[in-house]
C-alpha cells in the first residue's frame, strides 16, 4: 500500500482535491511514463504527533519515479490558485491564507521528495482513558 505523510490537514486537501489530478492530467500530464500512477494511487495520511510531543516523519512508503514536483509554481498557481485555496478554506475556514497555502506548497514538495524511514508509518493508538467522553464532545451529561 502506499502512503504519502504530510505535514497537516491543509496539504492533506491540497494534495487530494487538486494535485493528485494536477500531477496526472494536469501540469504534468506531458511528463514522459506512468510517474502518476504511484501517487494515483497512494493513501495520504496526515502525521501523528509522537509521545514525545515531536511529529512523525513525512514523506513516502513507495518509489516515485518523479518527485521533483513544484508544487507552489506561479505557472499553476495561476490558473488554480484560487481553487485550492477555496478548497481548503471550505474545509478549515477563513483563517487559512495565501501565504499559509504557498508555505504548504513548498514544504508539500520536500515532502514529496522524502521516504518514511524503514519500518513504515508510525500509528499512535490514544488510550481509552484520554479519549474525549461523549459529554465532552457533545456537551452533554
Amino acid at each position: 500500500m502506499n502512503i504519502f505523510v504530510v505535514r497537516n490537514a491543509a496539504q492533506k486537501i491540497l494534495f487530494e482535491q487538486e494535485l493528485v489530478g494536477q500531477i496526472s492530467d494536469g501540469m504534468w500530464e506531458n511528463v514522459p511514463g506512468d510517474h502518476w500512477q504511484c501517487w494515483s494511487d497512494a493513501t495520504v495520511v496526515v502525521a501523528a504527533t509522537l509521545p514525545s510531543g515531536e511529529q512523525a516523519p513525512v514523506g513516502r512508503n513507495f518509489y516515485a519515479q518523479k518527485s521533483n514536483y513544484r508544487f507552489n509554481s506561479t505557472d499553476l498557481l495561476s490558473c488554480v490558485g484560487d481553487r485550492m485555496l477555496a478548497s481548503v478554506q471550505a474545509e478549515l475556514g477563513s483563517w487559512y491564507t495565501l501565504a499559509d497555502m504557498r508555505a504548504d506548497l513548498r514544504d508539500l514538495s520536500k515532502c514529496a521528495k522524502s521516504t518514511l524511514p524503514a519500518g513504515g508509518v508510525p500509528v499512535i493508538e490514544v488510550p481509552v482513558a484520554a479519549a474525549p467522553q461523549q459529554s465532552e464532545v457533545w456537551g452533554g451529561s
